[in-house]
């Protein structure tokens, strides 16, 4: 049903176009001691005015005709009669009908241009925010291209690394063209079966792993045990001298669920924040081991997942990575 119909089927239209009628007859009675009964045509103008403005062409004719009836038995002789006896009574009930199917008329081609140039306005800016979406979309290829291929030139300069490289590489393709899973997935054992596979760098660097209470999720448990291991991973490797502590919470929401994974390591600028997640950057160089896989790797999973992962950060003072996933129906 399209919007023309569902105007004319608004009750409220046509319960305006009615009042307007009992405002103009009041308007009648009020007039007739000054005007000596000859009341032009034109007083009930304004009430077939209002009925079309807010209803349209169908609420004016039924203002028209409803009116037109008022006049028949207000204003033309013999007075309180719908009888015409008169040619003068029958011209004033035509004009008063023409007027009435113009003014409905203008009001209703009003009403269709003002909603044309809505819905004109409406697809014009979801027409931007598609265009604005696409070119973020190639700006981040783009990104992942110039950094990928940055990354490619180091690593061809040590041969050792290229391994690693093209391993992480290839892991990176699967998960892009892999359609995930959709199975309850328990977050908690998840991050204790990662925190079990970096027990000894952990306990090495004197680091622990804390962990809230967090919900089931939908998802493929493969890619969401890859997801905490790269977060885990990451906050390890960019540590700073005191002890690493990394704790992880979840915030339950209607239909989706916000896991964050704080730590106290060396922290980010905020001029890079969006920077980390771009494939194949590395924002310090080669001192750290790695490709630049890591978190566009966990930004991949995540919007596999239909989310989106965000970061905040300070340099010196640690790193929440923020990401959503959908929860599990209870």
């Amino acid at each position: 049903m399209n919007d023309s119909i569902l105007h004319r089927l608004d009750p409220r239209r046509y319960l305006v176009a009615g009042l307007s009628v009992l405002l103009a007859i009041a308007i009648v009675e009020a007039l007739h001691p000054w005007a000596e009964q000859h009341l032009p045509p034109a007083v009930l103008l304004p009430s077939i005015l209002l009925g079309a403005w807010y209803g349209g062409f169908s609420a004016g004719l039924l203002t028209t005709v409803l009116n037109g009836l008022a006049a028949a038995y207000f204003l033309v002789p013999p007075l309180h009669s719908f009888r015409v006896s008169e040619p003068s009574g029958w011209a004033y009930l035509a004009a008063l009908g023409f007027q009435g199917v113009l003014i409905s008329w203008l009001c209703e081609s009003r009403r269709r241009s003002v909603a044309a140039r809505a819905r004109a306005i409406s697809e014009a800016q979801q027409a931007r925010a598609e265009a604005q979406a696409r070119a973020r979309e190639l700006a981040h290829v783009k990104a992942n291209l110039t950094h990928l291929t940055s990354a490619v030139v180091d690593q061809e300069q040590n041969t050792r690394c290229t391994p690693a490289l093209t391993a992480s590489l290839a892991c990176y393709c699967r998960v892009a063209s892999a359609t995930p899973l959709r199975s309850p997935v328990p977050m908690r054992s998840l991050v204790q079966t990662v925190a079990t596979v970096f027990a000894n760098e952990l306990a090495d660097v004197g680091a622990t792993v804390e962990c809230g209470a967090l919900p089931l999720v939908d998802g493929d448990e493969a890619q969401l045990l890859s997801l905490f291991h790269e977060l885990i991973e990451n906050a390890v490797k960019f540590r700073r001298d005191e002890p690493l502590r990394v704790r992880i919470t979840a915030e339950e929401r209607k239909e989706q669920c916000i896991v964050s994974v704080d730590d106290n390591g060396m922290g980010i600028v905020p001029a890079y924040w969006d920077q980390v997640f771009v494939l194949g950057r590395r924002l310090h160089g080669g001192g750290y081991a790695g490709a630049g896989v890591g978190l566009a790797m966990a930004k991949l999973i995540v919007e596999n997942h239909g989310g989106r992962i965000w970061l905040h950060s300070q340099a010196g003072q640690g790193t929440t990575v923020r990401f959503s996933l959908p929860r599990r129906a209870v």
